[in-house]
C-alpha cells in the first residue's frame, strides 16, 4: 500500500513539510503563512532559534532573526531557505518583506495580543487566525522522530532505573529527584521534558505535585514522572514503587491501573478516536471502582513538545493517524493514601500500537 501523501510529507522532512504547508495555502486563498512558534519553526526548517518563518503560496522561505543567531540559522537551515537578518523585530521585519501582498495566515494561537496589535498599528497585510497547520503534520511522526523519541525513552527507563536502589526510608524526593535528572544527563539528555517529579506517600496522590524535603517513610509509595529531551524529542515516562510492603489498596490500584494501560495500548491502532482509546483505559478502571480517581485525561501527543495532538480523551473525536506517538498514563489517585501513575510512549500504527519505551513491571516493585 502507498504512504498517505500526509506521511510522505513528514518523512521528506522540512522541505516536504512545507511543501506541504504550500499546497495549504493555494487552498486556503492566503498569499502566505506566518509561522513564530518555536517548534514549528524547527520542524519546519531545522533552525533551533526563535524569531518568524514566512511561507508564500508560490514556495518561498524566509526565516527572519536577530543578528546573533546568523551562524547557527546559516548552518542549520537548509539551501532553500533565505536567512533575514531583523533589524529591530523579526515580526517587523517579516511585515516589511510582506507589503503588498494579500492576506496572510497566522498562528494566531501563538502571536501574543501584543504582537498583533503592533502589526495591524503598522501597514503590512491584513492577517488572518488560522490554527494547528502545522501541528496536523507535526502529529504524523517520521521513522528519525520516532527513533530520537525511543532513545529518549530509553535513557529515561535507564536512569530511572538506576536510581531504585537509592528508594530507602530517609531520603526525600528532592533527594531523589536530583539523582534522577543527574542519571537522565550522564545517559544523554540534552535537557529534561520537563519539571522532574517524584512524590512520596499522600503526596503522590497529587498527580503533578511538586518535589519537596518529605522524608520517604516504609510502606509508602513513590510516583515518578520524568522524561529526557534527545535530538530534540522528547519522551514522558510515569513510574511507581514500593518502600516496603504498601497498603493493599495501593497494591490493588496497581494492578487495575497496569491493566488499564495494557487494555489501552492493545487497542490502539489508526482511525480509533481518542475518546474511544481513553474509554478503553476508563472502562477498566470504573468496573474496578475508582473511576472518580482516574482524575485527567488518558495521553497525549509527544514529540518536539511534551504536549502536542492527538490527545487521548474524552473531548477528542478525532481519527488517531498512523505514525503518532502518544504517551498512554491511566491513574488513580487516593487521597491522604497515596498515588498511581503508570506511562509509556506508544507509536501508533495502521494494525496496532508499539511500545517505545520498555513498558512498566506487570506487578507492583517493593523496594
Amino acid at each position: 500500500m502507498a504512504p498517505a501523501p500526509l506521511a510522505t510529507a513528514v518523512a521528506a522532512g522540512p522541505a516536504g513539510r512545507r511543501a506541504a504547508l504550500g499546497e495549504r495555502l493555494g487552498e486556503s486563498g492566503a498569499s502566505a503563512l506566518l509561522v513564530v512558534h518555536p517548534p514549528n519553526i524547527r520542524y519546519l526548517t531545522g533552525f533551533h532559534g526563535g524569531g518568524a518563518l514566512v511561507l508564500t503560496h508560490d514556495g518561498e522561505a524566509t526565516l527572519v532573526t536577530v543578528p546573533m543567531n546568523r551562524v547557527q540559522a546559516l548552518d542549520e537551515v537548509d539551501a532553500e531557505v533565505e536567512v533575514a537578518l531583523a533589524e529591530l523585530l523579526p515580526l517587523e521585519t517579516a511585515r516589511g518583506r510582506l507589503a503588498g501582498r494579500g492576506p496572510v495566515a497566522f498562528e494566531k494561537d501563538r502571536l501574543t495580543v501584543g504582537q498583533l496589535e503592533a502589526w495591524e498599528a503598522g501597514s503590512g497585510p491584513e492577517l488572518v487566525g488560522v490554527a494547528g497547520w502545522v501541528e496536523a503534520l507535526r502529529a504524523v511522526k517520521s521513522e528519525d522522530e520516532r527513533n530520537a523519541i525511543a532513545a529518549a525513552g530509553k535513557a529515561s527507563v535507564d536512569a530511572w532505573e538506576s536510581v531504585l536502589p537509592a528508594v530507602r526510608p530517609g531520603v526525600t524526593e528532592l533527594d531523589l529527584t536530583a539523582r534522577l535528572e543527574a542519571e537522565l544527563r550522564a545517559r544523554g539528555a540534552e535537557r529534561f521534558a520537563f519539571d522532574t517529579i517524584v512524590l512520596f506517600g499522600p503526596h503522590a496522590a497529587l498527580p503533578h505535585g511538586e518535589p519537596g524535603r518529605r522524608p520517604l517513610a516504609r510502606a509508602e509509595v513513590v510516583l515518578f514522572d520524568f522524561g529526557a529531551v534527545v535530538n530534540g524529542y522528547v519522551s514522558d515516562v510515569s513510574r511507581t514503587v514500593a518502600c516496603g510492603p504498601p497498603d493493599p489498596r495501593l497494591a490493588d490500584a496497581y494492578d487495575v491501573v497496569r491493566r488499564a494501560q495494557r487494555a489501552a495500548i492493545e487497542g490502539l491502532r489508526e482511525g480509533r478516536t481518542g475518546r474511544e482509546v481513553d474509554a478503553l483505559a476508563r472502562g477498566v478502571v470504573e468496573e474496578a471502582g475508582h473511576g472518580q480517581a482516574f482524575v485527567h485525561s488518558l495521553g497525549h501527543g509527544i514529540g518536539l513538545e511534551v504536549h502536542e495532538g492527538p490527545r487521548l480523551w474524552k473531548g477528542n473525536d478525532e481519527p488517531i493517524p498512523a505514525g503518532a506517538v502518544v504517551t498512554v498514563e491511566p491513574g488513580i489517585y487516593i487521597p491522604g493514601l497515596g498515588g498511581i501513575r503508570i506511562e509509556d510512549d506508544v507509536a501508533v500504527g495502521r494494525e496496532g500500537a508499539r511500545a517505545l519505551t520498555r513498558v512498566a513491571p506487570e506487578a507492583l516493585v517493593v523496594l
